[in-house]
């Protein structure tokens, strides 16, 4: 990053952002972690697209122009990590505590999407017509209209079948 390479690995100084809703209350006001003697830069959120040093995080500058020392950067604004402080931090990226809560959530998910499926089919499944020719009256009581014969062109009669319409000759 410093030295303009599109190698980040070559870099002498990290930049790290946070995807959180807010700012660690740890960070406040913090806009360097010393990482090993290596300098991490904080990006806040209220910083936006204003230019950022890559060496001592403070606005307006580039790391070509910075003024800064090594105690400088020790000082205000900075922040000296060491493994026991990282290691007391619980891990939210890791969504899973074992292999078992894989194996459950994978077997929860897999039975809710054949419900699903199952439930879909369903409803685009035509539904069979009850209709009963033999009684009028239906459970609750009122009368039920029962489908009457219809006459077509051949003379046959069709149950609810409707009629084709007759078509007339053209007369010139």
């Amino acid at each position: 990053m410093d030295t303009n390479t599109p190698e980040p690995t070559t870099s002498t100084s990290w930049r790290i952002v946070f995807q959180l809703a807010g700012c660690p209350t740890f960070l406040h006001h913090k806009v360097r972690i010393l990482w090993f003697g290596t300098g991490i830069i904080i990006k806040h959120p209220n910083v936006g697209r204003r230019l950022q040093c890559l060496q001592c995080g403070e606005l307006g500058h580039l790391l070509a122009r910075c003024t800064y020392t090594d105690n400088d950067l020790r000082g205000l604004g900075s922040i000296v990590v060491t493994e026991a402080d990282i290691a007391s931090f619980e891990d939210i990226a890791k969504p899973f505590g074992s292999l078992e809560e894989i194996k459950q959530r994978a077997a929860v998910r897999l039975q809710q999407q054949h419900e699903a499926e199952e439930t879909a089919e369903a409803a685009l499944k035509p539904q069979p017509r009850k209709t009963d020719l033999t009684s009028d009256v239906s459970a609750n009581g009122r009368r039920q209209s029962s489908p009457k014969p219809v006459n077509t062109e051949e003379g046959s009669l069709h149950q609810g079948a409707t009629p084709a319409p007759k078509q007339h000759p053209r007369t010139t």
